[in-house]
This record gives structure tokens, sequence and C-alpha cells, in this order.
């Protein structure tokens, strides 16, 4: 992939998905196909359109191990007692009971809006989420116990620094809220599950 005479991510995202680098927020022109069909799924799925949260599990980059499938179905569980529904980014099911859908890229950003929350392991996607729409994003990234720092060689090569200062480099450079200037985001290195689910719900009320 090649980008031109492109000065931040913002302009990275645009040329990636070949739109004008002056595109207004509003005026992005990934919109969804079909509007009204996608609102009619949603709201088949029994989502609620402002308190529903998108999750976001799996990345490229990091792989798909950032946090357990029994951190999500606890997630999952919380988010329904504090009046939330979650919703799983994904081509499969990850938590039994709670509906999965992979939406072409024209889709993610429209039904993003309709959840009001986006929570996932670091990836791309969520540089795109953030860049054309104001929903809450929470971003988790990979902790020193991670898999994907033995198993991806590409990751800070040539650096002699440990697994915990690759997570904290990680969240330091590759931070979306330093990438779009997003108040709206809260990022965070993995750590106790309890703890991260604790900071996860609080931090939807108060970005």
């Amino acid at each position: 992939m090649k980008f031109v005479n492109v000065t931040n991510m913002r302009e990275e995202i645009c040329s990636f998905l070949e739109l004008p680098f002056d595109v207004a927020d509003s005026d992005y022109i990934i919109k969804s196909k079909n509007p009204d069909a996608l609102r009619q799924y949603f709201d088949e799925l029994g989502l609620k359109r402002g308190k529903t949260c998108f999750l976001i599990p799996h990345t490229i980059c990091y792989g798909n191990e950032v946090m357990s499938n029994e951190f999500w179905e606890k997630l999952s569980i919380r988010l329904r007692e504090e009046g939330y529904e979650p919703v799983f980014n994904s081509y499969e099911e990850i938590v039994p009971g709670v509906p999965y859908i992979y939406l072409p890229m024209e889709e993610v950003l429209d039904f993003a809006k309709l959840c009001g929350n986006v929570i996932g392991a670091r990836t791309g996607l969520l540089d795109v989420i953030a860049t054309f729409t104001d929903v809450k994003i929470q971003a988790v990234y990979p902790n020193e116990s991670c898999p994907i720092w033995h198993q991806n060689p590409m990751l800070y090569p040539g650096l002699n620094i440990s697994l915990k200062e690759k997570s904290e480099r990680a969240l330091h450079d590759m931070a979306i809220r330093r990438v779009v200037g997003r108040g709206n985001v809260f990022e965070f290195i993995h750590g106790d599950e309890e703890e991260d689910i604790q900071k996860i719900i609080k931090h939807l009320e108060v970005l």
C-alpha cells in the first residue's frame, strides 16, 4: 500500500479509502447503501440506539488474543446489567446469546453511530470510526503477556526493551486520541479483567 503526500493518520485513511483530504466528517463518502435497511436490521437484533456497545475483539496487527473470550463474556454481562446492549463485530459467535454482525466498510460507520459506543482491541478500524464519527470509543492495547510480542517480530524490531515497555510504547505511538484529536476516546493497556471492565463501564458515562 502506498500513500502519497500524507502527513497524518487521517490523511492516510482518506488516501486508503480514496477520499479527498478535505472531506468533512459529516460528508464522508463511505455511506450505507441502504440506511433504512441497516436501521431496521439494528432494531431486529434487539439493540438500543445510542445505548449499544459495538464490540471489536479481533485485530490484524495484534492478533485475536489481546483479550480472552471470557473477558468479552464478562463484559457483555456487565454491559447488560448497566442497561447497554452488546453486539460483536465478528463473522462468528464470540459469546453465546450475544448477537454478532460482520459488515462491509460502507455499513460500519452508520452502524457504529446507531450503537453510540465502540469498545475494542486496538485496531485500524477504530481509527476509521474515530475519524468519521463522534461515537464514544474505548481501545484496549495488548499487555506484556499477549502472545503477539513473541509471534510478530515486526513490532519494534531491533529495540532492546522489555515486553512491558513495548506495550507502553504501543499505547504512546498508536494512540487514537493523539491521531484524531478526539476527547471522547479512552485508551489503556489490558490488565486485570475485572478492573478493566470497571474502567470501561465508568468511561461509558464520562466520555
